[in-house]
């Protein structure tokens, strides 16, 4: 039986968290040591479900399953993005469960029913590589230099363009690293790129692929030969103005398209793809697994698995759609 001390602790902190639950959640957040792009996502995860509440005039403290499956089917997104909601609110309610508002996870209860409505919509689509003949295609044409005949500003600019490929699908960034990268960044051991995040928790060391260590200090080069400006290893300008997603984006898709790079199987390649390619290597090579979650900036082995997973799956669908195979 709970003492007087523990039911009265239990209430405060119930009354805490229903009163200001989204202060709450961020000093919850910060206990849980997430690098600082997911703690973003996942407070504009929460912000979404307790805005929700708040419209249904519902208490976080009186959450049942049936309440946590209508927040999900309101959700006008596919069936793996509502997944990291449903994480998530089991997350925090795993956390909230013992010491407030009972035993029961409602979040649970759900997960425990894909064949629901709130599931009844289509996944994402499947994780995408490039097939090692384009990979190796890629590799190919950004070992080549831009032309020398082009203006300043758009030798500049390819150089850039192709160091960014090169570091998606030569060391494995994330388009939120790339985004931060500065030239504070070191080479060590020749093949490791060391940089730091926003935390400490957030710095790492990435293992980049021969062919794209020159790519990456010719461009270093061209950089600080161009007089660029401010610490951003890969600016939208010369001025050193941040590049926002979509430029690096379109940036990507030019050089794929001068590559001549396409899809497996009609998939969109995107920096992700790129990134899972690099991964696919080290799966190839029987890399293990803990080394390959590091030098992808994992925080948890089971991430590395998964993606791993992906990647066999991948590879039975390539098998597959090989005239003169059958399923």
């Amino acid at each position: 039986m709970p003492t007087d001390h523990t039911t009265h602790a239990t209430l405060n902190t119930e009354k805490v968290w229903q009163e200001a639950p989204l202060t709450r959640f961020d000093t919850w957040l910060a206990s849980q040591d997430f690098a600082a792009s997911s703690a973003e996502i996942y407070q504009v995860q929460w912000r979404q479900f307790i805005q929700w509440l708040a419209r249904e005039h519902i208490e976080l403290g009186a959450v049942e399953p049936d309440t946590v499956e209508r927040f999900l089917i309101n959700l006008d997104i596919k069936q793996d993005q509502r997944q990291r909601y449903l994480r998530l609110i089991e997350r925090v309610f795993n956390f909230l469960r013992r010491d407030t508002f009972g035993t029961v996870n409602p979040a649970t209860a759900v997960a425990l029913h894909p064949e629901h409505e709130w599931a009844s919509v289509p996944p994402n689509e499947p994780t995408g590589f490039l097939d090692p003949t384009a990979y190796a295609a890629l590799t190919s044409y950004l070992t080549q230099a831009p032309a020398t005949t082009l203006s300043t500003a758009g030798y500049w600019r390819a150089q850039r363009d192709r160091a960014i490929v090169a570091a998606f699908a030569g060391a494995g960034l994330k388009m939120s690293e790339l985004q931060e990268l500065t030239v504070s960044c070191t080479f060590e051991e020749s093949d490791w790129l060391s940089f730091g995040g926003r935390t400490p928790q957030t710095e790492r060391r990435a293992r980049v692929q021969p062919y794209a260590l020159p790519i990456l200090r010719e461009w270093l080069a061209v950089r600080t030969e161009a007089g660029t400006a401010g610490p951003l290893m890969f600016p939208a300008t010369r001025a050193g103005r941040p590049m926002h997603k979509a430029t690096v984006l379109r940036a990507t898709n030019d050089v794929l398209a001068s590559a001549k790079i396409g899809g497996g199987h009609g998939e969109r390649i995107s920096p992700q793809t790129l990134r899972n390619s690099y991964a696919a290597i080290w799966f190839e090579s029987n890399m293990e697994i803990e080394t390959v979650a590091q030098t992808l900036g994992f925080r948890q082995v089971i991430s590395a698995q998964r993606l791993k997973g992906a990647w066999e799956a991948w590879n039975t669908r390539a098998i597959r759609t090989k005239p003169g195979v059958t399923p």
